[in-house]
């Protein structure tokens, strides 16, 4: 009996042992996949968000809308939902006091130009007053018709932007006329009238189109430089900012040349159709803008209306079962009683811009179509 206790308690501790064994094994697989977990897993993630929040993501809300994020509300104690939290006209972002509308804001001084920045201000001064005594030379000015008087660092547009049709004529006596390029400009500068703003004519009196500085002339041609880089005068604190309003497209020369094209196709076109139909002006000219051409010049002319569309160019009186008008696509050139002979004066029925024409047949354009 002895002998069977022994063997059963020698049984029992070594079932024990075996158990625990593999429990401390158990134990340490556990704690080592915990350790892998924490070191792929955890770790990353609480490096990735101290990350997120010091690289200033964190701060990109702005609910406003008004240039600061809701965390910089938030630190400067303004409201995250008004743009201008103490009510003075003034946006949070551009007020120095944006909690206290009674405190005066404080006007920062501009800086002080350095000497490099004065004398490069003043050399450029000096040189678009040159440009604009060279250009005036040139052309024979002695005032200038239309004087830039607001300030402009666009030497396009400056100093004159007398239209082309009232340029007057060019050195040469050539005439400008409304193909001709606009103004008495320092860039670009159309030079020889009545050739369509051919780019061989054109002259720059400047070496860039932009200038750092700001200009106004007077019509002697006396430049003023009102602005330079920092060189600029104290000024108030700034009003709410207004929506931009939406700039209008410049034209591309390729496109100015393309509109000039087209306007002179059409001109054509209107007085190919005056002579083969034998009119010295047209009855009911189109006065309304218009790009179809299936309705210019003239869509109102009837054929049974006396002093309107009478005979055809053979002598033969329209009918009322003719097309009435004298347009330039699909033209009812034959007096047949139907519309089987149609002529086309222009290639195809819509332009790209926008006509009108008086009773002699001047054609003008309204718009381009690259505005």
């Amino acid at each position: 009996m002895c002998a069977e206790r022994r063997q059963a308690a020698s049984a029992f501790f070594t079932g024990y042992m075996g158990f625990r064994n593999i429990w401390k094994q158990v134990t340490q697989i556990k704690r080592k996949y915990v350790i892998y977990f924490c070191c792929l897993i955890v770790i990353p993630l609480i490096l990735l968000g101290c990350n997120y929040l010091d690289s200033g993501y964190g701060e990109a809300v702005d609910s406003d809308g008004d240039g600061w994020s809701d965390v910089q509300e938030e630190k400067a104690g303004t409201n995250p939902s008004k743009t201008d939290t103490d009510g003075d006209g003034y946006w949070d972002p551009k007020d120095d006091n944006p909690l206290d509308p009674d405190i005066p804001y404080i006007i920062q001084p501009a800086p002080t130009p350095t000497p490099d920045e004065t004398e490069a201000a003043a050399t450029e001064f000096r040189n678009v007053q040159s440009a604009v005594v060279a250009m005036m030379v040139d052309n024979q000015l002695s005032t200038l018709p239309t004087p830039v008087a607001v300030a402009t660092d666009n030497m396009s547009l400056f100093p004159d932007t007398t239209a082309a049709a009232s340029k007057g004529t060019d050195r040469d006596g050539n005439t400008y006329d409304a193909n001709d390029k606009a103004g008495f400009i320092l860039y670009q500068h159309d030079i020889i009238g009545s050739d369509g703003s051919d780019k061989a004519s054109l002259v720059n009196y400047v070496a860039t189109k932009t200038t750092k500085g700001t200009y106004t002339v007077d019509a002697s041609g006396t430049v003023t430089q009102v602005t330079y880089l920092t060189i600029v005068p104290l000024t108030p604190k700034p009003p709410v900012p207004a929506p931009a309003p939406t700039p209008t497209p410049t034209p591309t020369p390729d496109e100015t040349e393309a509109a000039a094209t087209e306007f002179a196709n059409v001109q054509s076109a209107v007085v190919a159709m005056m002579v083969d139909n034998q009119l010295s002006t047209l009855p009911t000219p189109v006065t309304v803008a218009t790009d179809n051409m299936s309705l210019f010049p003239d869509v109102t002319s009837a054929c049974t209306v006396v002093g309107q569309k009478v005979n055809d160019p053979d002598g033969t009186a329209y009918t009322a079962s003719d097309k009435d008008g004298f347009i330039l696509y699909k033209h009812d050139i034959e007096a047949d009683s139907a519309v089987n002979v149609t002529v086309n004066y222009v290639a195809t029925e819509m332009t790209k811009g926008t006509y009108t024409v008086d009773a002699s047949g001047t054609v003008t354009q309204v718009t381009t179509g690259y505005e």
